[in-house]
C-alpha cells in the first residue's frame, strides 16, 4: 500500500466543463498511488455507477481504489477497501464484512482516535481535517499543521501509516515536507546539532543591501525617522520576498492589520523558497501576541525562530523564565540547551536563543 500520493475525489471541486473520469485518469497518469472515491451527495445507484467506472480506470493503472464510508459499494465493485470516519461504520464491523486483505483507513482527529485505531487494527489513519474544510458540514475541529506531530508520535514502532487530509492546497506543501512520512518523523527525533547563525545570514545579503538602500533613501525623508515603521512596511509587502534573499518577520508592536501582512509575507517567502527568520518579540506578554505567533506558525514555515529566553520559554510552555514587556525576568533556564533543542524538534524549525553564544539548534539534514 503506497499512500505517498493519495487522491480523494470530489466532483464538486472540478472546474466547470471538466469531465470527472478524464480528471481521474489524468491524476493516475500524473502519479497518484491510491484513490478514495468520495460521494457524499450521490444516491446509491449513482454512487455505484461512479465507483464501477472509477474502478475500471484505476485497474488500468494498477492503483488500488477505496470507497469512502459505504462498505456495500466497496463489496459491489470489489474495491481494495474503505475509508471510514468516526461517525461511520465501526472498523471492527467493516473488517468482518470485507474480504481478507482489504484496506481499511480511519479518519482521526485526536489522540484517542489514533489509539483506538491502533487497537482495532486499521491499516492507516487519515489525520483530518488539517485546515478547516467546506466539503464536510460535520467536520471535526481543524488539527492544524502543528497538531500533526503529536499524533504521529503514537505511531512510532508501529506498521500503521498516516496521511493528512483536509483543504490541502499547493501553498501548504512546504509545511508538510518534514512530517509526511513516519520514518521522516523518526529522523526528526534524533539529537539536534548546533550551527553558527552566520551561515544563514550569508544568504540574506541581498536583503541587507535592500534594507541599506531603503534606509538611505526613504528614512531620511520621513519626519519621524522611525526604523520600526520601515520594518513594518517591509514585512507587510508581499512582493519583496520575490527579490530578496530572506525575510525577517519581527512582530514588534503587532496589531490585527499588521498580522494580515505578516501572514501574506510569510506565504510568499515560502512560495519563492526564501528563508524566514521569525522574531516573536514579547510573545508571552499578551494573549494577542501568543495567538498571533500561533497563527503565523500554522500558516507558513519559518526557517529559524529567534527569541530571547522569555520568548522561547513562552513558546515552549515553560515557566522558568517570564516576560517583562519584551524583556526576560527570572533566574534563567536550568538546562537551556535541552529546552531550545526540544522546541526546535517540536516545531520542526531551527531555534536560536538571542544573547546566548549566538547558536542555532536545528534538526539534522535529511
Amino acid at each position: 500500500m503506497d499512500l505517498s500520493v493519495y487522491l480523494v475525489t470530489g466532483r464538486s471541486l472540478l472546474p466547470p466543463g471538466k469531465n470527472y473520469y478524464e480528471s481521474l485518469e489524468e491524476s493516475l497518469q500524473g502519479g497518484v498511488t491510491i484513490v478514495q472515491i468520495r460521494e457524499k451527495d450521490a444516491d446509491t445507484s449513482e454512487f455505484l455507477e461512479i465507483a464501477r467506472k472509477s474502478k475500471a480506470i484505476c485497474d488500468k493503472y494498477g492503483v488500488p481504489m477505496l470507497i469512502n464510508d459505504r462498505v456495500d459499494i466497496a463489496l459491489a465493485v470489489n474495491a481494495a477497501g474503505v475509508h471510514v470516519g468516526q461517525k461511520d461504520m465501526p472498523l471492527v464491523l467493516a473488517r468482518k464484512l470485507l474480504p481478507d486483505g482489504s484496506i481499511i483507513g480511519v479518519s482521526c482527529n485526536n489522540i484517542e482516535h489514533v489509539k483506538r485505531s491502533l487497537l482495532e487494527g486499521a491499516d492507516y489513519i487519515g489525520i483530518s481535517p488539517i485546515w478547516p474544510t467546506s466539503t464536510k458540514t460535520d467536520a471535526d475541529p481543524a488539527v492544524g499543521v502543528r497538531g500533526v506531530p503529536p499524533l504521529l508520535e503514537l505511531l512510532e514502532g508501529q506498521t500503521m501509516k498516516a496521511v493528512a487530509i483536509g483543504m490541502y492546497w499547493t501553498r501548504h506543501t512546504f509545511q508538510f515536507v518534514v512530517i509526511k512520512r513516519n520514518d521522516r518523523w523518526n529522523q526528526m527525533q534524533k539529537p539536534s546539532q548546533t550551527y553558527s547563525i552566520a551561515q544563514l545570514l550569508q544568504r540574506a545579503v541581498p536583503w541587507m543591501e535592500l534594507l541599506s538602500f531603503l534606509r538611505s533613501t526613504l528614512v531620511p525623508h520621513s519626519p519621524t525617522h522611525n526604523l520600526n515603521y520601515l520594518w513594518g512596511q517591509i514585512t507587510n509587502t508581499v512582493t519583496l520576498p520575490k527579490i530578496s534573499g530572506a525575510l525577517l518577520v519581527n512582530i514588534g508592536t503587532i496589531q490585527a492589520e499588521q498580522l494580515k501582512g505578516m501572514l501574506k509575507a510569510g506565504y510568499y517567502a515560502n512560495f519563492y523558497k526564501k528563508p524566514i527568520v521569525l522574531d516573536p518579540v514579547g510573545v508571552g506578554a499578551s494573549q494577542f501576541r501568543m495567538e498571533s505567533i500561533q497563527a503565523l506558525l500554522s500558516e507558513w514555515q519559518p526557517s529559524v525562530i529567534k527569541g530571547n529566553a522569555a520568548e522561547l520559554s513562552a513558546l515552549a510552555g515553560s515557566l522558568e523564565v517570564a516576560s517583562k514587556g519584551v524583556d526576560s525576568e527570572g533566574p534563567g533556564f536550568k538546562d537551556p540547551v535541552t529546552l531550545v533543542r526540544s522546541l526546535a524538534q517540536r516545531e520542526s524549525r531551527m531555534c536560536h536563543r538571542a544573547n546566548w553564544a549566538d547558536r542555532l539548534h536545528r534538526l539534522p539534514a535529511a
